[in-house]
């Protein structure tokens, strides 16, 4: 049997120096994401025809929640600075949003209309890294590993200390260098910045010196707490579909978690450029969904647990004759472990947003004239048994009682019960906005009201603040300023202007009371009701012919970006 050892590594293409043997021993293997449902037979045909990582997009981020400043303007105070009512903890202190990202990859789901495999090369770790020939395996596979930090609750207060400058120094270092924006409270940040520099706007040079020695501290808090990463692997249990999260060793040759097949890649023998001519490549399903639980019903895969690939062959022991993989117990060889990733939440919004969907509401006039029609029952295909019935009394449109009667047997029709959820959906929305003040809600249902238009002063004013201020948050102009008289308008003039835009548009399209939203707009400052009147400018954008259907999200494939192809270096 041959000793020389084996090495899994990322596929030649994604190497740094693509092809270069010593580019490629220390990497692992690489996840390449596809938007086709036909995403395997693609890769096949071309392996590297694969979507880029986006930043922004594919990363995980965080939602920083900052204390709004309040306005400055004096017939602004009191009024709510900010549209998400509550802050960090869960207090009424209005707070700015925003999200930053973590540089960690975001995996998103298969009802994203995203689809991801893992792929490596297998090499002899010899002089000029030759491949061995796929025969020579008789089982490839990846396990899903989660990682944690362990480390004692008493030195959590001093790792959070540390956190929280470090935050507030790289949120400085990117307003600077204009990579990003705090846009929140200055006067938070400005506060911690005094408290490690005794400066009120230090210099990029010494952010960046800070930086490296607050990281110094952290390494040395993980060093004195004992802190240190636990990888588990999914073990199955006695029960199909039930299994747990255990400790496991990082490269064990006893298989005991559960693991996925990998397949050897065979290039098209009719395509002598082919990808894989000349190479061993294996791929496999990333996973992102499983029926599996623990003995509590805890999903086995989440959107808040951190996860990595490992991927492994088995050399097949020549003793042992052919069979079903696993044929022998040859050598177990691991690869390195994947970059660490997340799970898209189901409701992403960027997910959800890559499969949009049409829901054809009901004719009511075409209905009407199907209703007499027989035999009765026909159209009511859905039928709802109860063992108790619930019967409302309703009064005059509202419910006054109920009864709860014996057992009945329901039959209704799909538009009926579509009708009435789309009704009930318009009720409770601006019941929703009101109560909660999450007037961002707004922005997610966009409808083709008749044409509506802003008060032409209101957008003189907007493009006067425009024009002359440059309204950027960097700059740290604010619309909750008192402005120049020279303007002819002031803070709550705009305030008034930007309230009456945002009440008349919301009234058309969300079946507002008119008077009632802008009551309840008028309590917000500037900086937030320019948002909401940027959405309602989306909403005077489009077209009022709605046998149009016109597209208000744009051409779904325009944003897909492709991996640049390569050649190996050297190649002719």
């Amino acid at each position: 049997m041959s000793a020389h050892p084996w090495v899994l590594v990322a596929p030649w293409y994604r190497w740094p120096r693509a092809g270069v043997a010593s580019s490629g021993r220390t990497t692992a293997p690489a996840f390449q994401k596809f938007a086709s449902d036909r995403w395997i037979a693609d890769f096949i045909a071309d392996p590297q025809h694969s979507l880029k990582f986006l930043p922004g997009v594919d990363e995980v981020s965080e939602v920083k929640l900052v204390e709004a400043p309040a306005p400055v303007a004096t017939d602004l105070i009191g009024k709510i600075p900010a549209l998400f009512p509550k802050n960090a903890a869960g207090d009424d202190k209005p707070s700015v949003a925003s999200l930053h990202p973590t540089g960690m990859r975001k995996i998103y789901l298969d009802t994203h209309s995203r689809h991801y495999l893992v792929v490596c090369e297998l090499h002899c770790d010899l002089a000029g890294f030759p491949s061995p020939q796929a025969r020579e395996v008789c089982q490839a596979g990846l396990v899903v590993r989660r990682r944690w930090l362990s480390y004692p609750q008493a030195a959590k207060p001093q790792a959070r200390a540390i956190v929280k400058s470090l935050v507030a120094v790289e949120a400085a270092i990117a307003d600077q260098t204009g990579q990003g924006c705090s846009c929140g409270n200055r006067r938070t940040l400005t506060a911690r910045l005094r408290a490690l520099f005794r400066l009120s706007k230090p210099s990029l040079p010494e952010l960046t010196h800070k930086r490296a020695e607050l990281y110094g501290q952290l390494e040395a808090w993980r060093s004195a707490s004992g802190a240190q990463w636990v990888r588990e692997g999914w073990v199955p249990g006695a029960q199909e579909r039930i299994g747990s999260w255990r400790v496991v060793e990082e490269e064990p040759q006893d298989l005991v978690e559960h693991w996925l097949r990998m397949w050897p890649l065979f290039p098209d023998p009719a395509n002598p450029g082919h990808d894989a001519t000349g190479r061993t490549i294996y791929y496999g399903v990333l996973p992102t969904a499983s029926f599996d639980t623990d003995t509590f019903g805890k999903a086995r895969f989440d959107a808040e647990t951190t996860y990595e690939i490992r991927c492994f062959v088995r050399r097949h022991d020549p003793r042992c004759p052919r069979g079903e993989a696993p044929d022998c117990h040859g050598e177990l060889i691991w690869s390195r472990a994947t970059e660490r990733y997340r799970l898209a939440p189901q409701f992403d919004l960027q997910g959800t947003s890559n499969r949009p969907t049409t829901i054809q509401m009901p004719n009511l006039a075409e209905l009407a004239a199907q209703a007499t029609q027989k035999p009765l029952g026909k159209f009511s295909p859905v039928k709802v048994i109860q063992p108790q019935a619930l019967a409302p009394d309703v009064v005059d449109g509202v419910c006054t009682s109920g009864r709860m009667g014996g057992q009945s047997i329901c039959f209704i029709s799909i538009p009926l019960i579509t009708i009435v959820a789309l009704f009930v959906f318009n009720i409770f929305l601006p019941i929703v906005v009101f109560v909660f003040g999450l007037w961002f809600l707004l922005a997610f249902k966009l409808c083709i009201p008749p044409q509506l238009s802003l008060d032409a002063g209101l957008e003189l004013k907007l493009d006067v603040l425009d024009d002359q201020l440059g309204i950027v948050a960097d700059a740290g102009i604010s619309l909750d300023a008192q402005f120049p008289a020279s303007f002819g308008f002031d803070a709550g003039d705009l305030n008034d202007g930007l309230a009456d835009a945002a009440a008349g548009a919301f009234s058309v399209s969300y079946g507002m009371d008119r008077g009632k939203a802008e009551t309840e707009l008028k309590r917000r400052s500037n900086v937030p009701l320019a948002d909401l009147v940027g959405v309602v400018e989306g909403i005077d954008d489009l077209p009022s012919d709605v046998a149009a259907d016109p597209p208000v999200r744009g051409d779904l494939s325009a944003d897909l970006q492709y991996e640049p192809r390569r050649t190996p270096e050297g190649a002719a």
